[in-house]
């Protein structure tokens, strides 16, 4: 059973009655978190990322579940020649992908998918792959400095991502043969043999100055103030300034290369440091802040911003994600638990988990958690997804009488008539165990609304918490 539970405040505006007055091209975004450092890949919060997008140009962006270019002239595509398969001969100590996923030095026993999409053991002799390259041409820019950005910054970028040192995933760069320029603002990526990349159009490296981090080692960019505080970048704006504790300043970059088009439309953007989420609202509403995001917000003060959109004082953005909510059933015992020591078969009839689904109240746990402004899922994407199935799709409604005949209809009865269902080859009572992470107020709330929810079926659940390192 799903429950959408992504819903996240993604920014909190400030409504404004008009004056007439010209409005202000200055704008204040307040967040919680102080970013730990601006280096592209030096570290992950989301905070570096609000203002990193003000600084690099986004190459690719991902919008509506979808990519569209931005700083490249197009995504490379197989249909329209500049992404390509070749069939090559890769021999023993070549780096191939093995059926695994696994990047592997070819050898003796290895399997490997063929060009013919057979998968086929590795005997020593050569064999024939597949391999994905795709091309990618950057559009003209400048750095803020007013050098010209040029392709050999993309393969700096890539350089730098692939050395040891940096604390980047490696997943991609593994998997890659090469990544190299093939024009002044052109680049081609080439994946090792067998790696046949489902998102190959987005294999283009973010460009970093090699003019001005170049003399630097890969280590050292994790501090260098050059990279890590006041990063040079090709986007709309310019870092001017980091106050420590207290902002982040960043105005209007005069070399931005769609100047001509009038962007960016703001002067400048300032980042405001506010830990305390009480206060970031307060702000919100004393006008000293135009953008709230969501790492000062959360899912608790939901009732309040309703009530303040509904007074015009705030206007929230709740936005359901891919991430949900939901409770998977172990349907066969591992190892020792389980069958041998008399745990019944609870869930290898579909009709208990058919009438376990329809017994759990959903809408209720978006309406009491969430404040309903989530959604119940019938699927694993949202129903805004584009991929979303107009018609054929089951749904599983709350209906707890229809439940409770189809758990009759599989044999589980209260024979007893203590409110419990039995298992009708042992007498077991129906009883089974739920488990989820500790200090989670929203999973706590909504577990305690299954068990209870549980009871109108005759199904009695046991719930445990255990921290998240116990569980992943």
């Amino acid at each position: 059973t799903r429950v959408v539970t992504e819903t996240v405040i993604e920014t909190v505006e400030v409504a404004v009655e008009p004056t007439g007055a010209p409005c202000s091209k200055d704008l204040i975004v307040c967040m919680a978190q102080e970013p730990d450092t601006l280096y592209q890949y030096g570290g992950t919060m989301l905070a570096a990322r609000h203002v990193l997008h003000g600084i690099f140009e986004n190459d690719i962006t991902l919008l509506s579940y979808d990519y569209q270019a931005q700083g490249i002239e197009k995504l490379p595509s197989l249909t329209d020649g500049d992404a390509y398969l070749e069939t090559v001969e890769v021999k023993e100590g070549d780096l191939v992908l093995n059926t695994a996923g696994d990047p592997v030095t070819l050898a003796a026993g290895v399997m490997v998918q063929n060009a013919d999409g057979e998968e086929v053991e590795f005997s020593g002799d050569p064999i024939m792959m597949q391999q994905l390259s795709s091309e990618f041409t950057m559009k003209p820019r400048v750095w803020s400095d007013g050098t010209p950005v040029s392709i050999d910054d993309s393969v700096y970028s890539f350089e730098l991502q692939s050395d040891p040192d940096t604390p980047a995933t490696k997943f991609l760069i593994d998997r890659t043969a090469s990544y190299e320029a093939t024009g002044d603002l052109s680049v081609r990526w080439t994946g090792i043999p067998g790696f046949l990349d489902p998102t190959y159009f987005t294999n283009f490296w973010p460009p970093l100055p090699r003019h001005l981090l170049g003399g630097y080692a890969a280590a050292e960019l994790l501090e260098a103030e050059e990279s890590s505080r006041l990063p040079v970048g090709d986007g709309p704006f310019k870092i001017v300034d980091w106050v420590a504790g207290d902002s982040i300043i960043l105005e209007k970059n005069e070399f931005y290369y769609r100047q001509d088009e009038g962007l960016p439309y703001l002067q400048s953007v300032t980042f405001k440091f506010i830990p305390d989420t009480n206060q970031l609202v307060a702000q919100l509403l004393s006008g000293q802040c135009d953008i709230g995001t969501q790492d000062g917000l959360n899912v608790s003060q939901s009732p309040f911003l309703i009530e303040a959109e509904s007074s015009g004082l705030l206007i929230p953005y709740f936005q359901t994600g891919t991430v949900f909510e939901h409770i998977d059933f172990g349907i066969n015992s591992y190892g020792d638990y389980g069958d041998g020591i008399g745990r019944p078969d609870w869930f290898e009839d579909v009709r208990v988990r058919q009438a376990m689904t329809m017994c759990t109240d959903r809408e209720s746990m978006v309406d009491n958690i969430l404040y309903g402004r989530s959604e119940v899922i019938h699927t694993y994407i949202p129903t805004v997804h584009p991929l979303y199935p107009e018609e054929g799709l089951t749904e599983w409604p709350y209906d707890v009488e229809a439940a409770n005949a189809l758990l009759d209809e599989a044999g589980y009865i209260d024979n007893d008539g203590d409110g419990w269902r039995e298992d009708p080859a042992t007498g077991v009572p129906f009883r089974v165990t739920l488990g989820t992470t500790t200090g989670n107020e929203m999973r706590q709330q909504l577990t305690q609304i299954f068990k209870e929810n549980m009871v109108s079926c005759g199904i009695d659940i046991e719930l445990y918490y255990l921290p998240s390192s116990e569980w992943f």
